[in-house]
């Protein structure tokens, strides 16, 4: 019984902090490591990538666990992603302003392309903004 309790208690917590579709963190924590890093007088460097893709509203979960994937492989572990809305993930980003500037073009364009499904395929297509 006490590994029940335990059990539900972790996937509690963990849901708490994570987004199901992805896996990544989802924005209510982001948005409380924004806040940690404000109140310590630490940067706030966050990028926002907002994917767009035309097909069934069935693939929109393949889609967003593969850009979830994508944005993992292409940035360090110390930049921290989350699935931010339907169609946007926000990285707070460690590191400088124009570092951001110039990685979010980069990562946009390798986001943007083919995405092969159970399906079929389906173009996504992706941009960068960096938020102040």
């Amino acid at each position: 019984m006490r590994d029940l309790v335990e059990g539900v208690d972790a996937r509690l917590t963990e849901a708490e902090v994570v987004d199901r579709t992805t896996g990544l963190m989802n924005r209510r924590e982001l948005e409380r490591r924004i806040e940690n890093r404000r109140l310590c007088g630490d940067p706030v460097v966050q990028l926002r990538f907002e994917i767009s893709f035309e097909g069934p509203e069935t693939a929109k979960p393949q889609v967003l666990k593969q850009v979830a994937s994508r944005l993992t492989a292409q940035l360090r572990p110390e930049d921290l992603i989350a699935r931010w809305s339907d169609s946007e993930f926000i990285i707070l980003f460690n590191g400088t302003e124009e570092i951001a500037e110039r990685r979010g073009p980069q990562v946009a364009g390798l986001l943007t392309g083919r995405y092969s499904l159970t399906d079929g395929v389906v173009e996504v297509r992706a941009n960068s903004t960096l938020l102040k």
